[in-house]
């Protein structure tokens, strides 16, 4: 699933839901050309993408080639918000949850010697990275305030901010 998405409450979670689902997490910069898209999305043929309002239309162009069966248009003023859940205090996790070596995410690089190559992560690596974090800084379940100002599709504010306030219970 291409989440294509600014720093919002909306990447946060989709990447929860995408990886709680058992899918596959493709993180884009939203900043990226039309052609840079073009590579990522044709190379990595997700099904759904999650995108900004202002990305419609440039997507849609970009459709000879792709499989996409959905794609939804999230924040803004413009696109679906992701906080009903915030209402239902029932709502569980998808059954199953992926197993450890399972696909994650598939993060691509910068393209700067060339195309931008998927590099493929599983749950546990996830797992590792976090209990890495914990063991360098260990966090204080449900005390910590995490501020990311990185973009949120690199690897590094998912696997340093992202799912370690998961695991803190953090704010």
């Amino acid at each position: 699933m291409a989440l294509v998405l600014g720093n919002s409450l909306e990447m946060a979670v989709a990447t929860y839901a995408v990886h709680a689902a058992g899918a596959q997490a493709v993180p884009i910069n939203p900043l990226y050309t039309e052609r840079e898209f073009g590579h990522i999305l044709h190379d990595a043929s997700p099904h759904i993408a999650i995108i900004e309002p202002a990305l419609a239309e440039m997507i849609s162009h970009l459709g000879g080639g792709l499989e996409l069966a959905e794609t939804i248009v999230a924040g803004g003023t413009d696109g679906r918000r992701f906080d009903a859940w915030r209402d239902d205090a029932n709502a569980g996790l998808p059954q199953p949850l992926p197993a450890p070596d399972d696909l994650a995410s598939l993060q691509y690089t910068g393209g700067t010697t060339g195309h931008p190559k998927g590099a493929n992560s599983t749950h546990r690596q996830m797992a590792t990275n976090i209990s890495q974090c914990e063991t360098l800084l260990p966090t204080r379940p449900g005390k910590e305030r995490i501020l990311c100002v990185m973009p949120s599709f690199h690897c590094f504010a998912v696997g340093t901010c992202l799912h370690p306030a998961a695991y803190a219970r953090s704010t």
